[in-house]
């Protein structure tokens, strides 16, 4: 082949399997040590979590969440029993004629309320994010329990 002897011909082949072995069991070489240091990171990590987890307060999570909702109503609830004055604003409905191309209304009106619970527009959402913060709060310390 190529006028060379057969002896250089398969001594190159062997030298370049012998060099890609080589490589191979160099790069696996390098791969366990790499992952043996990552099981090592990953095991003092877990330490660390485990520490935490000892420092960590579960009922603290609960008691915010009771006391924030507790003064949201608790709000409302004293100035229903104090026979204190509660102000809401409130649009007007808006009224249209000829399809819209006149309209009036909408404009902000105070309506102040003597007795009574009444319910602000912003309480809603105020309780909304309260609880999909303490849900999303314990769905994350779920998700970390099961990764380990």
């Amino acid at each position: 082949m190529f006028g060379l002897p057969i002896e250089t011909i398969t001594g190159g082949i062997g030298a370049a399997m012998g060099a890609y072995i080589t490589m191979k069991a160099q790069s696996h070489a390098m791969l366990m040590e790499t992952l043996q240091m990552s099981i090592a990171v990953n095991k003092g990590d877990n330490d660390n979590n485990n520490d935490a987890a000892k420092r960590s307060a579960p009922w603290l999570r609960a008691t915010i969440g009771i006391i924030i909702i507790f003064v949201a109503f608790g709000g409302l609830l004293f100035a229903m029993w104090g026979d204190y004055p509660t102000t809401v604003f409130d649009r007007t409905p808006v009224k249209k004629i000829l399809g819209g191309f006149i309209q009036w209304g909408g404009k902000l009106k105070a309506i102040t309320v003597k007795e009574g619970f009444v319910i602000p527009p912003y309480i809603p959402s105020s309780v909304t994010a309260v609880v999909g913060f303490l849900f999303g709060a314990a769905a994350a310390n779920v998700i970390s329990k099961i990764r380990k």
